[in-house]
């Protein structure tokens, strides 16, 4: 009878083992990556105006793309978009994502088109706290049903 208490009291230990290692299973396959660092900052915007010419400051020159970025304690990224001329200002939906050393930026030009002229625009962004010393950033601009790649770059944090 001694026997026969012990052993259930075995099966009923290794059940309640099971469903602990199960409890746990659960919880962690459940828990999500988050995809923005809570600590990190971001705030990206439309420089206002229409950007007829974008000049390289560094050489003087005319140029008809541009992606540039700082990386210091913040990383800094202006970028051009094209859009209509009309109007110039808060043309653009801009969203960011981060996840891990991948950030991807996306621009939706959401206004009318009331100009027969195409204008570059500059996307202004800074992510504050990161921390990794070096990022792939995509710029994607999309229209309706399509997506078009604009930037393809890998930052890297100066020392």
């Amino acid at each position: 009878m001694r026997l026969h208490c012990v052993i259930e009291g075995i099966n009923k230990m290794i059940n309640y083992e099971k469903l602990i290692i199960i409890f746990l299973f659960i919880i962690f396959v459940s828990c999500k990556e988050s995809s923005v660092s809570s600590e990190s900052k971001v705030k990206i915007y439309q420089v206002p105006g229409c950007q007829h010419e974008i000049i390289n400051i560094l050489n003087k020159s005319i140029i008809d793309s541009c992606f540039n970025y700082t990386f210091f304690d913040k990383l800094e990224i202006d970028f051009c978009v094209k859009g209509n001329c009309c109007p110039d200002a808060n043309r653009f939906l801009i969203r960011s994502n981060i996840f891990k050393d991948t950030i991807t930026i996306s621009v939706t030009d959401t206004a009318a088109n009331l100009c027969k002229c195409i204008c570059n625009y500059i996307i202004h962004g800074e992510f504050e706290s990161l921390p990794f010393d070096s990022y792939f950033v995509k710029c994607i601009q999309k229209e309706s049903n399509d997506s078009k790649i604009l930037y393809s770059q890998k930052v890297f944090r100066a020392h």
